[in-house]
């Protein structure tokens, strides 16, 4: 967006991991650290909306309207909190999250969430406010309500995907294993 760039760097070398980001104003030739989060655990889960507001997902979500140089926690129950492997966001209003065995979504900024579960997202997907697909370990799934569910729907090859990444409503990609 705008030739901005972001990179989140997770390193997991002794003698703790931790995480960097990296940021870029011109595309990507001149980069510059913009936050080290310190200690950090994965996996982690690193994304921007149309924006450039930021998303952090890891042990809990944290969200920057300032290119990372500063953080705000978002609002999770306890019940909830938990390691997050990737998450999408719209806006700064509408977003998902992915966990073990289920999905996250807010459309209010991460005041509130809905949980919808799901075996084992790896990788999720909204074209806008209801339609969107997620890569499991079991199979390719679509939501037409905006994730509240999800229906799995026949994909080629195998039943075990790890990414998935659309153009509309009917044509996309998946990712996985043994196809």
């Amino acid at each position: 967006n705008n030739g901005a760039v972001y990179v989140a760097v997770s390193y997991q070398s002794a003698p703790k991991p931790r995480l960097d980001l990296y940021s870029s104003g011109d595309g990507g030739s001149q980069r510059e650290a913009v936050f080290g989060m310190g200690e950090a655990s994965p996996p982690m889960a690193f994304t921007a909306d149309a924006n450039n507001k930021l998303y952090l997902a890891a042990a809990s979500l944290l969200t920057s309207a300032d290119g990372g140089l500063s953080w705000t926690k978002l609002n999770l129950p306890d019940s909830l909190i938990g390691h997050f492997s990737f998450l999408f966001f719209l806006n700064e209003n509408i977003g998902w999250v992915t966990a073990s065995t289920y999905i996250l979504r807010t459309t209010d900024g991460g005041a509130t969430w809905k949980k919808t579960d799901i075996g084992s997202p790896a990788d999720l997907q909204f074209l806008n406010s209801s339609i969107g697909y997620v890569a499991t370990t079991n199979g390719l799934y679509k939501s037409v309500d905006g994730g509240a569910s999800f229906q799995k729907i026949a994909g080629a090859g195998s039943d075990q995907y790890n990414g998935v990444f659309f153009f509309d409503e009917n044509n996309g990609w998946v990712t996985g294993g043994d196809f």
